[in-house]
């Protein structure tokens, strides 16, 4: 089902909070809408995000900002270069405050096929963490993880590695 133009999304037209949005065609979600949604988990494919959305969602996290969702996945619209994003981030001083690791995986499957993340965690003083995934250059997730939630059954597991 395609949608027009004249179609607006908001976050109240959900009668209750689902746990899980996956919209396949979330070219209609404006990033300010998205910073609004309030699922616990969101995967956005086929999206109208770019780099610089991603660095103010960064900027965001790194400033104490914290999400009503956990979990995001975001198919960007362009090749997102994470690196870059978090080195123009620490030279501009963006990184105060926080620890951040960065790690690399690399997965080979039995068809050939290659997956590559490139993982930042980025641990702020009130002892939050946001595991940044960027996955084959174009499938940007993040894990939100407060330390209040650890014994929460919704906590992600993904973490703790």
């Amino acid at each position: 089902m395609e949608h027009n133009s004249n179609f607006k999304f908001k976050t109240e037209y959900f009668r209750n909070t689902p746990r899980l949005v996956e919209l396949h065609d979330s070219s209609w979600i404006s990033f300010d809408q998205f910073l609004e949604m309030e699922s616990f988990t969101i995967a956005l494919y086929r999206s109208i995000f770019k780099i610089p959305h991603f660095k103010l969602l960064i900027e965001k996290w790194n400033s104490g900002w914290t999400p009503k969702w956990r979990v995001i996945m975001v198919e960007s619209s362009e090749e997102v270069n994470i690196d870059e994003c978090v080195n123009e981030l620490v030279v501009l001083g963006r990184f105060s405050e926080v620890q951040v690791e960065r790690s690399e995986v690399k997965d080979e499957y039995s068809d050939g096929e290659v997956s590559q993340r490139i993982i930042y965690k980025i641990h702020r003083s009130d002892k939050a963490v946001g595991q940044i995934v960027v996955e084959n250059s174009f499938m940007f997730s993040l894990y939100v993880m407060i330390d209040s939630e650890k014994n929460s059954r919704f906590y992600p597991p993904l973490f703790l590695s």
